[in-house]
């Protein structure tokens, strides 16, 4: 499928489906707290072997490594978030297939990222998860 436009990717209980985007497209999927951004980013990444994956959870995993146990995480957000900027800048400036998790709550981050990737004749592709609250 080359999806364009309002696609149901729900289909059939198990049934597999296969999405295919250009090579070096920035495709950003978005949605609630636990619709399933980060199920669906790493089965496209298993799939696709040469695609980077942007995922603000890994980096917040990374900076909790280095950082001692007993300091909560909202001391350093706003270290993890600013790693989290320069990663995804690194990423987008390296080019190649890339994607992005995005919380959903920040559009300045998603108009960037469509300029950066249109500055670099990129297409840029946002999957909305509609998923209720009741579900995530």
């Amino acid at each position: 499928m080359e999806p364009r436009g309002l696609v149901d990717l729900r289909g059939e209980a198990g049934a597999p489906f296969t999405v295919q985007y250009p090579a070096d497209a920035v495709v950003v999927v978005s949605g609630l707290p636990g619709s399933g951004k980060s199920t669906l980013l790493r089965r496209w990444s298993a799939q696709a072997a040469a695609a980077a994956t942007v995922d603000p959870r890994a980096v917040h995993e990374a900076c909790e490594a280095v950082m001692p146990a007993a300091l909560p995480y909202a001391v350093y957000r706003p270290w993890a978030r600013l790693e989290h900027a320069r990663l995804l800048r690194s990423s987008v400036r390296r080019g190649g297939p890339l994607l992005v998790h995005d919380c959903g709550s920040r559009a300045w981050m998603r108009r960037w990222l469509s300029r950066a990737a249109a500055a670099q004749g990129r297409e840029l592709h946002l999957v909305l998860l509609d998923v209720g609250a009741a579900t995530a």
